[in-house]
């Protein structure tokens, strides 16, 4: 794709990725208790990693977070608890490194990147969620880089952007049942905006 965020600013990245995760770890170390959802997500996740997914179902409707969990669980060979925690602090990191591909597919300059990443990192409601069991987390990272790749889009007209905005889209979607609606949304609109632009021609 014609834009190339990380080729120009990798170190940023990385930085603003490595402070996202220490800051994560600090939250679960300073708030260890689990809230009441994540305890369902891992009743979900031990069924799904026992091969019950229709018991999993039964404990929670949208078992893909769960699964998410179980499925890093047996890869790296945690239990589910400590899966979720480096899961969520994954997807933190994603959410503060899709701000910046944002702000940057909108014309940020370096200075600009930069205060960007100590807006992000210090942003108060997602310090206050970092050491909680939630989907929300990857919903808002897969949503943040679904807005990168659409932007992207309407820069540059490549179609591999478009491609990217729908996979991020569909993942979403997988966290939160909301993201169907952005994907039947953003399809429309920018069938309609194509027709307006190309009457204009």
């Amino acid at each position: 794709m014609a834009s190339d965020f990380f080729g120009q600013y990798s170190r940023l990245a990385l930085v603003t990725a490595l402070s996202s995760i220490a800051l994560s770890v600090w939250c679960v170390w300073a708030d260890p208790v689990v809230n009441n959802d994540g305890v369902y997500y891992f009743r979900a996740a031990e069924k799904i990693l026992n091969g019950s997914w229709g018991d999993a179902i039964s404990v929670y409707s949208w078992p893909f977070y769960p699964a998410f969990i179980a499925y890093l669980s047996k890869l790296i060979g945690v239990d589910v608890v400590m899966s979720a925690h480096i899961l969520n602090a994954l997807l933190a990191a994603l959410i503060v490194v899709g701000f910046l591909s944002v702000a940057f597919e909108l014309g940020a300059d370096r200075r600009t990147l930069i205060i960007a990443a100590v807006i992000i990192l210090a942003f108060p409601t997602l310090n206050k969620f970092r050491p909680f069991v939630i989907r929300d987390i990857g919903y808002l990272a897969f949503y943040l880089w679904s807005l990168k790749y659409l932007f992207s889009y309407w820069k540059y007209k490549d179609k591999r952007a478009l491609l990217a905005w729908f996979l991020m889209a569909v993942v979403a979607a997988l966290f939160r049942i909301e993201g169907i609606a952005m994907l039947v949304a953003v399809p429309i609109i920018v069938f309609s905006m194509e027709r307006v632009y190309s009457g204009y021609r």
